[in-house]
């Protein structure tokens, strides 16, 4: 989990001074799973597609690409790999899916230094 922290803060934050919610949920949502072969072949995208550089100013098409198609289709969210931790996979959930998530525990972390 702490090794997404760097692709997604500003580094000049040191670890002791972002603490991090970590949550655990159930989910009901219906999502694409991009660790299927079939499911990217269709979405036309490999994991390398996906954990390619991305910012604001130059967005990974590829990842757009697969977000817009679940939207259309309906899908809440998608089964995505990480981009920090080579072989890991996180949840991705869209806006259209956040109510069918609950909420079993949460807990206030620090990263490891």
């Amino acid at each position: 989990m702490w090794s997404e922290r760097a692709r997604a803060t500003d580094a000049d934050v040191p670890p002791d001074e972002d603490p991090r919610w970590v949550c655990t949920f159930e989910a009901d949502v219906a999502v694409f799973d991009l660790r299927d072969p079939a499911t990217s072949r269709a979405l036309r995208v490999t994991v390398g597609q996906l954990t390619g550089p991305w910012s604001p100013e130059a967005p990974n098409a590829a990842a757009l690409r697969v977000a817009s198609a679940a939207r259309r289709l309906g899908v809440d969210g998608m089964v995505v790999p990480s981009a920090a931790h080579p072989g890991g996979w996180n949840l991705a959930v869209l806006p259209s899916g956040f109510e069918r998530l609950r909420l079993l525990r949460r807990r206030r972390e620090t990263p490891p230094a």
